[in-house]
C-alpha cells in the first residue's frame, strides 16, 4: 500500500468515527492553561484535590456503611466489620476536609512510601534480570530515580506535603494538554492535505 492510499484511509476512518481536530486542539489548550494555573499555585490545587479526596472517600465510606446496614443479618458477612470500615472511611474523610494542610502532608508520606517501595522493587527486579536482559540496567536506574523521588519526598516533609500533590496535577494537565493538541493538529493535517 502506498503512502497516499494509506493518509486516504486514514481521512476516510477519521471522518467515519468523526473525530473532530477543533475540539482536540480546544481541549488541549484548555488543559494547557490549566497546567500552567496549577503550576502556578500548586499549594491551592493540592488543599482543593485533598478536599476532594476527603468528600469522595466519605461518600464511598456512607455507600459501605448502608452496605453494611443492608446486610446487618447476614451473618457471612460479619455483622459490624462493615458498619465499622464504612465508619472509618468516612472519618477519614472528614479529616481530609477538616486539615487539608495535615491531610496533603499524610497523602504525600503515604505516596513518598509506595515510590520507595516501587524503586526497591524496580531494582530487585532489575538485578534479577541481569542474565536474561542486556539492558536490565534501563530498568534499575528507572528504579533508582523512583527511590531517590520516594526519599526526597519524605525527606522534605512537612514542605513537600504543601505542593507535591498539586505538581502532580499540574504534570498531568500538562501532558494531557500537549498530547490532545498535538494529535488534534496531527488530524488537522491529515484532513487538510486531503488524504
Amino acid at each position: 500500500m502506498d503512502e497516499s492510499n494509506r493518509f486516504r484511509n486514514l481521512s476516510d476512518g477519521m471522518a467515519r468515527v468523526g473525530l473532530k481536530p477543533g475540539w482536540f486542539i480546544g481541549m488541549g489548550i484548555a488543559m494547557l492553561i490549566l497546567g500552567i494555573l496549577a503550576f502556578i499555585d500548586a499549594f491551592s490545587v493540592t488543599l482543593a484535590s485533598t478536599i476532594v479526596l476527603g468528600i469522595l472517600l466519605m461518600a464511598g465510606g456512607v455507600i459501605q456503611f448502608v452496605q453494611g446496614i443492608a446486610h446487618f443479618k447476614n451473618r457471612m458477612m460479619g455483622r459490624w466489620v462493615n458498619l465499622l470500615i464504612g465508619f472509618f472511611i468516612i472519618l477519614a474523610g472528614l479529616i481530609l476536609c477538616a486539615e487539608p494542610i495535615a491531610g496533603s502532608q499524610i497523602l504525600t508520606a503515604f505516596l513518598a512510601g509506595l515510590l520507595v517501595l516501587g524503586g526497591f522493587s524496580k531494582i530487585f527486579w532489575a538485578v534479577n534480570q541481569r542474565d536474561h536482559a542486556p539492558d536490565w540496567w534501563v530498568a534499575a536506574f528507572g528504579g533508582a530515580i523512583t527511590l531517590v523521588v520516594g526519599i526526597l519526598l519524605y525527606w522534605y516533609l512537612p514542605w513537600s506535603g504543601f505542593f507535591f500533590i498539586g505538581t502532580l496535577i499540574a504534570i498531568e494537565l500538562l501532558v494531557a494538554g500537549l498530547s490532545s493538541l498535538l494529535f488534534g493538529l496531527g488530524l488537522r493535517r491529515v484532513r487538510k492535505e486531503g488524504f
